[in-house]
């Protein structure tokens, strides 16, 4: 049992997790076997309970014997020095009661494990269209009768072909609407699953398979999705001001909500005013919901709510700056800033400008943007404005 519990815990390192997913998620299924173990370790009766304490009480003296247990002597307070045992201990194993604490909960564990592989495998998910944007950034468009995802949530997905244990969890960034009967999910490229994925929706990568005829639909593989999960950025319309701070491909669940925004602007909501700030180290990364920005911003001006939608882009590699936008979003860049926020500046002039009031603050992004985000949360400021902090994060 030991052992077992070693391996769990040290392959949860973050190290092996990035190097080896499938070893990590094999070995935490050791536990089935640690629970096992669990229920029968007193079955050889290591654990006994003695009967006969009134004829054998603990440090009396054997009738052949002429000295105490000293153990006894010091840890209990018998004071049976003089006392003279009547009997030989008797003992009985103790009975097995583990199985009282574990069996409910490993109850509700296997329901719950029987539910998820109906709900995701009962009926597939049906790839409609694969597209490839810059930096490295995989779209995913498809469809499953019946599923309930809304806009901000989560889903976990399964590529049979890829691997048939490991589920990635991945933001849906569009919902059915007036213009699409399909679900979304953006990928970046990143660690091993994400580059076999890039490659197996990419033959053109490798010269050893064969292209699809032209006026043929492409097949796609098998996927398998689980969910809807809830996320934080579900609760962006509850506040009167929130405040989206998006780092890379964390930009993803905000493009949910904004995608829902642009359908929606004639349903009234609680939310008056969104910032919406984007951080990114390659102007590229712009271009992959620069059409959703740039279409927002219309309607909204047509809406006659030009304050509504507050964009801040910042290019922190200014290398990448003499790139260009897709055309039709030049106004991005009147709104790109080289560098990083000034956390300071900023939160002080939305405090100014909200006074005593609560604004939700939600990030999505590397540990370090979420980490400078909460700081400034928590500093207080003469305005009593409150900012209510969220954070989402996969890695």
């Amino acid at each position: 049992m030991m052992i077992i519990l070693c391996l769990i815990s040290t392959s949860s390192t973050r190290a092996v997790r990035t190097a080896g997913y499938e070893i990590f998620w094999y070995i935490h299924h050791l536990f089935i076997i640690f629970y096992i173990l669990l229920l029968f370790h007193a079955s050889s009766g290591l654990l006994k309970l003695q009967e006969n304490v009134q004829l054998h009480i603990p440090g009396c003296t054997l009738a052949n014997k002429t000295e105490i247990m000293t153990y006894a002597e010091h840890s209990f307070d018998w004071n049976t020095s003089s006392v003279i045992c009547e009997a030989v201990p008797v003992f009985h194993k103790i009975p097995q009661e583990t199985w009282m604490w574990v069996v409910v909960p490993l109850a509700f564990y296997t329901l719950e494990r029987l539910i998820r592989i109906f709900r995701s495998r009962y009926q597939e998910a049906t790839i409609e269209d694969v597209i490839h944007h810059p930096c490295d950034v995989i779209e995913i468009k498809f469809t499953k009768e019946q599923f309930p995802g809304q806009p901000g949530q989560y889903i976990l997905v399964n590529l049979p072909s890829l691997s048939t244990v490991q589920w990635h969890p991945f933001t849906l960034t569009t919902s059915p609407n007036a213009s699409t009967t399909s679900f979304s999910i953006h990928i970046r490229v990143l660690g091993d699953w994400t580059v076999r994925l890039q490659e197996l929706f990419d033959p053109e990568r490798d010269d050893s398979q064969v292209l699809p005829l032209p006026n043929t639909k492409r097949k796609f593989p098998k996927m398998y999705i689980d969910g809807p999960f809830a996320s934080p950025s579900q609760d962006i319309f509850d506040f009167g001001t929130s405040v989206c701070v998006a780092g890379g491909v964390g930009v993803t669940p905000f493009a949910a909500v904004l995608n829902k925004l642009r359908y929606s602007l004639s349903v009234p909501t609680k939310l008056q005013r969104l910032y919406f700030i984007w951080i990114c180290r390659d102007i590229g990364c712009f271009q992959w919901f620069s059409e959703l920005l740039v279409d927002l911003h219309t309607q909204l001006w047509e809406c006659n709510k030009p304050d509504f939608f507050n964009i801040q882009l910042y290019l922190t590699d200014e290398k990448t700056s003499q790139q260009n936008l897709p055309p039709g979003s030049e106004f991005l860049y009147h709104r790109l800033t080289i560098g990083r926020p000034r956390w300071k500046s900023l939160f002080k002039e939305i405090a100014k400008f909200h006074q005593r009031s609560e604004v939700g603050v939600f990030v999505c992004g590397p540990r370090s943007l979420s980490r400078a985000v909460h700081r400034r949360c928590n500093h207080s400021n003469k305005h009593s404005t409150r900012f209510v902090y969220h954070k989402e994060s996969f890695s």
